[in-house]
């Protein structure tokens, strides 16, 4: 036996490794939020908005698209209501793609996934209303029955 024979199960066992994870395949290093606001909400910032949708013409509580760096960190979004600042925070989560390498590979893409900024997703959907005691936020903007 040589020893470039002896190295080809070695080879052949990693080459599906490198191409094992959802995560890395799937998801873009950014990631697209629509948020939704209540018409008496003046201006919604996020400070790590890589792009927002500034439209010149924008009417209140009209969805508005940004785009968001992955990372594992907690964002701040900040509304401005009848001259009042409230923060709101948006928590990184697992995204579907990290917890798809359980049904794709038996999990093994997770730990190839473990390091990787791809494997976060905050919420797509967010509305944010106005009550007397704050600000609050749902998943969907309410709708008439």
């Amino acid at each position: 036996m040589t020893k470039r024979s002896a190295y080809l199960p070695l080879v052949c066992m990693a080459i599906p490794l490198a191409f094992a994870s959802c995560a890395t395949v799937m998801n873009r290093p950014v990631h697209s939020i629509r948020i939704t606001t209540d018409p008496h909400i003046d201006r919604v910032d996020i400070g790590q908005a890589i792009r927002s949708d500034s439209s010149f013409y924008h009417n209140p509580g009209d969805p508005r698209d940004y785009l968001l760096a992955r990372s594992r960190d907690t964002i701040r979004v900040s509304v401005l209501h009848h001259h009042v600042r409230d923060t709101l925070s948006l928590v990184a989560r697992n995204s579907v793609a990290y917890w798809l390498n359980i049904n794709c590979n038996y999990g093994l893409g997770m730990l190839v996934d473990r390091d990787n900024l791809k494997r976060y997703a905050y919420p797509q959907h967010l509305y944010i209303g106005l009550r007397d005691s704050g600000i609050y936020r749902l998943r969907f903007a309410p709708f008439e029955k």
